[in-house]
């Protein structure tokens, strides 16, 4: 039977997909979570950030000669620390090819990035680019997405 292109469409609207959860739990005050992710050709570590907004994803500036990014080419701003005004951060701006989870369920394509020097992270993002529906299952260390 062949499957019609709406029938295939609706059935991978409602594929769930399951990643790896990595808890940080600092004396039950702060928990973080991240993940593994493929940036172009890095595998990479990354916090996921809900209170981020929309569309935001930022990398150590470490990682831009291994992707090809030329800094002297892009858009860069110096932004001052709002703890410490007298000391700051070069930002660089820039379109990235692509971001997957490392089974490749989720894809972010041709997006724009920022990658910040002196960033303690190796990267730290949204998460609406993972899906719609996301559960973070903190006991059994997932994130279950439905599509």
């Amino acid at each position: 039977m062949i499957e019609s292109k709406k029938s295939l469409q609706q059935r991978k609207a409602n594929m769930k997909f399951e990643m790896p959860l990595e808890i940080n739990n600092d004396r039950n005050v702060k928990v973080s979570i991240g993940t593994m992710v493929k940036l172009d050709s890095l595998e990479l570590h990354v916090g996921l950030d809900s209170g981020a907004g929309f569309d935001v994803f930022r990398f150590n500036s470490r990682y831009m000669e291994a992707l090809g990014i030329d800094s002297t080419q892009i858009e860069t701003k110096y932004i001052p620390s709002s703890f410490k005004p007298e000391e700051g951060n070069q930002y660089y701006f820039t379109e990235v090819t692509s971001l997957t989870d490392l089974k490749k369920n989720a894809e972010n394509t041709d997006f724009r990035a920022t990658f910040i020097d002196g960033l303690i992270h190796e990267g730290i993002m949204s998460i609406n680019w993972i899906g719609e529906i996301i559960t973070f299952d903190m006991p059994d260390k997932r994130i279950i997405v439905t599509k």
